[in-house]
């Protein structure tokens, strides 16, 4: 099933041109395509050292009016396929994307483009690839949604048709100042080590975006994930607080405080600057320093330049 769902995605990309230029008179179709990369230094008690961070190509525009598609490819740390998908709009504000879908559980690790630090926080949270799903979405006045059912499995596994993700997200901003967002996603995933398991995934966040002066952004967020077996027993479970601060200085710098706390007293605090050269390259310094359940503490130091090709960060 997934080997022939990808099969149609990739015969309509190799089509694109033939369709574009078939409707060209009707519309004129836009296609973006950019790359971002990101250099790191990274210096702690144990390590030095300084490479090629994240690096991607990503690509998009429409096939024709109401449905666009989404390229994205990873050049470094390595070469792959991050995600290919079609949207369909459905009606005003309102769309249904089929193909590879972002991790819900990414909302700690924003798009390249847009990403500031190098440290992520609750990282076991998060997944390091895109799933092969279903996205319904839209927006109505204040309110915003998204329904997923993603494979469960990712997009190099096999889909047996049991084993599937279901994520629900739920978002009101009443005002530019203020918005609260809900999230839920669960799951079941098999195991193969040694022996066949079969685990159920749950989690949640609730998050709240303030921004209570210009320039002020507060974003403090819950989050909590639960894994267990078919007989009841926790494998994994992870709660705690994470909350983001930033404040833009001017448009060239921006100051940005991370905190993390978690159930096991773990904590972590980042404290980084930004600054923004031009429309296409930024540099954060920023220091963090973490605090593990064992008592041990480290303090880390980060410098970071991001910069894309073809469009503004």
């Amino acid at each position: 099933m997934k080997k022939r769902f990808i099969l149609v995605v990739m015969v309509v990309f190799l089509l694109l041109p033939v369709m574009i230029f078939a409707d060209g008179e009707k519309e004129q179709k836009k296609i973006d395509v950019w790359a971002y990369f990101q250099t790191q230094f990274e210096w702690t008690k144990d390590t030095r050292a300084s490479y090629l961070g994240t690096s991607r190509i990503m690509a998009d525009g429409k096939i024709m009016k109401g449905i666009s598609y989404s390229l994205q490819g990873q050049v470094s740390p390595t070469i792959q396929l991050i995600h290919v998908n079609l949207s369909l709009d459905l009606f005003k504000g309102h769309s249904l994307t089929i193909g590879q879908q972002s991790s819900p559980f990414k909302f700690f690790s924003p798009p390249p483009e847009a990403k500031y630090t190098v440290v992520y926080p609750l990282c076991s949270l998060i997944s390091n690839f895109d799933d092969i799903g279903v996205a319904l979405k839209g927006k109505t006045g204040p309110f915003s949604y998204q329904f997923l059912m993603l494979n469960g499995k990712g997009a190099n596994y096999k889909d047996d048709n049991k084993d599937k993700d279901f994520t629900a997200l739920m978002k009101f901003s009443p005002i530019k100042q203020f918005s609260l967002t809900g999230f839920w996603q669960g799951g079941y995933q098999e195991w193969t080590n040694q022996i066949e398991q079969r685990n159920y995934r749950e989690g949640m966040w609730l998050q709240t975006e303030i921004k209570p002066v210009s320039g002020l952004t507060i974003i403090p967020t819950w989050v909590k994930r639960n894994d267990r077996t078919q007989e009841g027993d926790v494998t994994y479970k992870k709660e705690g607080w994470y909350v983001l601060t930033t404040y833009d200085i001017n448009q060239k710098f921006k100051i940005l405080i991370q905190h993390l706390k978690d159930v096991n007293k773990e904590t972590e605090w980042t404290v980084g600057l930004v600054l923004k050269r031009n429309n296409r390259m930024r540099t954060l310094l920023n220091g963090t320093l973490r605090k593990a359940l064992n008592g041990k503490t480290d303090l880390g130091l980060y410098i970071i330049t991001q910069f894309n090709i073809g469009k503004d960060l």
